[in-house]
């Protein structure tokens, strides 16, 4: 019947329109099981996930900000995934889900979805800081240290590193959804954006002898608003350059 499915995401059935997907579930909470479960696609789970991140608006409470790093730790593991057509499902997703919610909020005065994305860039601003290298903000240490030692992983402990990458992977998101919503060119913001991880995935594979070379090639080229942080920046990790480079100067569509 048309409920013969677990909605493990209350957002599916929402009367807003984000794209959902069925899959076949095999276990759950330890137990062998054969159900159906419907879930957003990875698009929309990163829309969902960046409204979340309007903190004390649309998003987190204040008195939640502990929730914050699970929220930019599932945003930057979505988008290390993501292909084109994921990240305009991000964009529709996100454009759709923040209209949806400032509508039902009641604020004086109103929420907008402009403004929405302006709070969702100054909480990401606000969690590090560049000074003789990147570093984490001090009011958001705390927040990822207790995050990371409840991280759960057989491979490798969340490193403090990664998750300024995944800091700056969510502010990359949240200024291209910006530049997406100025010009509705969904198909030209996806494939700048698809472009921009491609490279973060590149600089992480690359040898050390490369990564130092194309270090210096990045430096040599930073935008006018890094300019003055050329000294803080040498050591940083190549894919936190190319993304903090994308983040102050998209690269054209």
């Amino acid at each position: 019947g048309n409920n013969d499915y677990i909605r493990v995401d209350f957002m599916c059935d929402l009367d807003v329109r984000v794209p959902t997907k069925t899959v076949t579930m095999t276990s759950l909470l330890g137990q062998e099981v054969s159900h159906r479960a419907k879930i957003l696609t990875r698009g929309a789970l990163v829309g969902d996930k960046l409204t979340s991140l309007a903190v004390d608006g649309i998003g987190i409470n204040k008195e939640r900000q502990a929730a914050v790093p699970k929220q930019i730790h599932d945003v930057g593991t979505q988008l290390r995934m993501a292909g084109k057509g994921d990240i305009l499902e991000a964009l529709q997703s996100f454009d759709a889900l923040t209209g949806f919610k400032v509508s039902k909020y009641t604020h004086e005065p109103p929420y907008t979805v402009d403004g929405t994305l302006e709070t969702i860039m100054e909480t990401l601003r606000g969690l590090f800081k560049i000074d003789n290298g990147i570093h984490l903000s001090d009011g958001h240490k705390g927040r990822f240290g207790t995050f990371a030692g409840m991280y759960l992983s057989r491979t490798k402990p969340y490193e403090k590193s990664d998750h300024i990458t995944d800091v700056l992977l969510a502010l990359f998101m949240a200024v291209t959804a910006g530049r997406y919503l100025e010009s509705e060119q969904g198909d030209q913001s996806a494939g700048m954006a698809a472009r921009v991880l491609q490279e973060v995935s590149d600089a992480g594979l690359l040898h050390e002898h490369d990564t130092s070379a194309r270090r210096r090639s990045e430096l040599a080229d930073l935008p006018d608003g890094l300019r003055h942080h050329h000294k803080s920046l040498r050591r940083s990790r190549l894919e936190h350059l190319v993304l903090l480079k994308a983040i102050h100067d998209p690269p054209p569509g």
